[in-house]
């Protein structure tokens, strides 16, 4: 019995595909990291890290959008949309600090809508997050009150 070189071949190619666009989904929360937090917003603008990644970086256009696609499937990367118009305006990392510091930046700016969606979201998808949905909901009261 004969060694399968094509399907070998076939699989090891499969293997490199997994593998880059691992890296290329890791690259993207890096360079969001990199992009949040003091001195900026806790959420990056979504122009910023396409111009790192596409246009000065090694990324085509439809493996950024493929990884950004990933990354908020998995709950690793949530997108702002801005309520006017439906765009996404900016990136967070989901984790309990990073999304901490979105509520607190959101209500500071007087984003009622924005911060009504995220603690939609996190009910929705982060149930467990109770102090983060609470900071959210009350930050939130706290825009509406001040209106």
């Amino acid at each position: 019995m004969g060694v399968d070189y094509q399907a070998r071949d076939e699989q090891r190619a499969r293997q490199a595909d997994r593998q880059a666009a691992r890296e290329r989904y890791h690259r993207v929360l890096r360079t969001v990291a990199h992009n949040t937090g003091d001195p900026q917003p806790p959420a990056a603008r979504l122009s910023s890290i396409g111009l790192t990644l596409v246009a000065h970086g090694p990324m085509s256009r439809s493996d950024y959008r493929s990884a950004l696609q990933a990354a908020e499937e998995n709950h690793d990367l949530l997108r702002l949309v801005d309520p006017q118009d439906g765009t996404t305006r900016r990136l967070a990392l989901v984790t309990e600090p990073d999304l901490r510091a979105v509520v607190d930046w959101l209500a500071e700016h007087d984003h009622e809508r924005q911060l009504l969606a995220l603690v939609m979201w996190l009910a929705d998808h982060q149930p467990d997050w109770d102090d983060v949905i609470g900071h959210a909901n009350a930050a939130l009261q706290e825009v509406r009150a001040n209106e």
